[in-house]
């Protein structure tokens, strides 16, 4: 079942964005590392987009929407530790012109957004609707050198304006 909702309803006035915040790893890696990419990770598209709904009843009665962005800023300053690479940036080899990954320690983004979609509007969410794109935060990178893109940006939804 799609996404009840007029499909020429501009994102703007369903998705607001409160804060971006550049992450960064709690440990940082001295050097700078680039690691050459499979010929199947260079045949994957450049941007892939995955939406988690996630329904619980009763993180309204005892967490705020900061509580649990200050914890998700956390959890993804300790998987950057680990998972380093997910801090860095792809860029095109200028000798062979393939694309590798460059752990430059730049970050990943985090993103608070508000709604006032109730999660019964938007259907079934095991199927896959256009409309979920218009609640996903994606970071312009101006003249479309992807090499300024963060790998990962993770967005959390005001969970207390998304009604059930």
């Amino acid at each position: 079942m799609a996404a009840p909702h007029d499909e020429n309803v501009p994102a703007s006035s369903i998705v607001s964005i409160s804060r971006i915040v550049s992450v960064h790893q709690k440990l940082l890696q001295p050097d700078q590392r680039v690691l050459n990419l499979s010929n199947l990770d260079r045949q994957c598209p450049t941007h892939m987009y995955l939406v988690f709904f996630y329904k619980h009843h009763t993180l309204k009665d005892h967490l705020s929407l900061n509580s649990v962005f200050k914890g998700l800023k956390s959890g993804l300053e300790e998987t950057l530790s680990i998972w380093y690479p997910g801090a860095g940036r792809l860029r095109q080899n200028q000798i062979d012109e393939k694309l590798n990954l460059c752990c430059n320690n730049e970050g990943a983004i985090l993103v608070e957004a508000e709604t006032t979609v109730k999660i019964s509007q938007l259907g079934d969410l095991s199927q896959y609707s256009d409309f979920f794109e218009k609640l996903v935060y994606k970071p312009a990178f101006g003249d479309g050198d992807f090499s300024n893109m963060p790998l990962v940006v993770a967005q959390v939804r005001n969970i207390f304006k998304l009604h059930i």
